[in-house]
């Protein structure tokens, strides 16, 4: 965790660098565009991929602020929901329930039609994902990363957010560290250089004091963790 990490500012995937015990990319959630441009003006030398997410998917206008973080030169990844959602995204459904391949589809063509994004892929909620689905997206371009949020098998040719919750600090080590990310939800600054040296040589790392409970109104995942300029700079070094 300590060695010198290798820049991948200038690439336009999340492809990791790969290099001997090499310091995790922080994998940064940008549900709100505002947190993007913080985490490019502010990220110094550490490696960052941001996780874009315009409107629960990518929407059906274009967003401004998004478009100048996708035309970035920072490494990103457009979100992609497996799962559809009442009052959610742009497919409207009465209770939750797996996307179609079409759906996926159609999400994916404006990506690409609004945002030129044709490339590198999130998709959230990959918990036991129906066949037909994991057949669509194995064949799309690009980084390819699931989050079931909860330690799994990680099938070829993808990597995995093995824990996104709050128990990451009592959790066991995580096999094939290589492919796999952590997303340690409700981690106090006291407790954060646990959490960073719990698993050597990840793929992808961010923490937040904060939960994922959006009803609740600010999440990890639209504003930055109070102690971000810490985080950063144990990555810089």
């Amino acid at each position: 965790m300590k060695c010198f990490l290798l820049s991948i500012l200038f690439f336009t995937s999340c492809q990791t660098a790969h290099v001997t015990s090499s310091m995790p990319t922080l994998l940064v959630p940008v549900y709100e565009s505002r947190v993007g441009t913080e985490a490019i003006r502010t990220h110094k030398t550490a490696s960052i991929c941001m996780i874009l997410n315009p409107d629960s998917g990518p929407g059906l206008k274009i967003n401004s602020e998004y478009q100048k973080l996708f035309n970035s030169s920072t490494p990103r990844v457009a979100y992609i929901d497996l799962k559809a959602f009442p009052g959610d995204g742009i497919i409207s459904v009465a209770t939750e329930r797996w996307k179609t391949v079409d759906e996926l589809q159609k999400e994916q063509s404006l990506y690409k039609s609004i945002y030129k994004h044709n490339t590198d892929w999130f998709f959230d909620d990959a918990d036991k994902v129906p066949s037909s689905l994991m057949k669509e997206i194995k064949r799309w371009s690009g980084k390819l990363i699931l989050n079931p949020g909860y330690p799994s098998t990680i099938p070829a040719g993808f990597s995995s957010i093995q824990w996104e919750n709050k128990d990451y600090l009592k959790s066991n080590s995580i096999k094939n560290p290589e492919k796999s990310g952590v997303i340690a939800l409700e981690i106090s600054e006291n407790n954060l250089k646990s959490a960073i040296n719990k698993n050597k040589n990840l793929e992808y790392f961010y923490a937040s004091e904060l939960s994922d409970d959006w009803q609740k109104g600010q999440t990890a995942y639209n504003t930055l963790p109070k102690y971000w300029k810490k985080l950063v700079e144990y990555f810089s070094k």
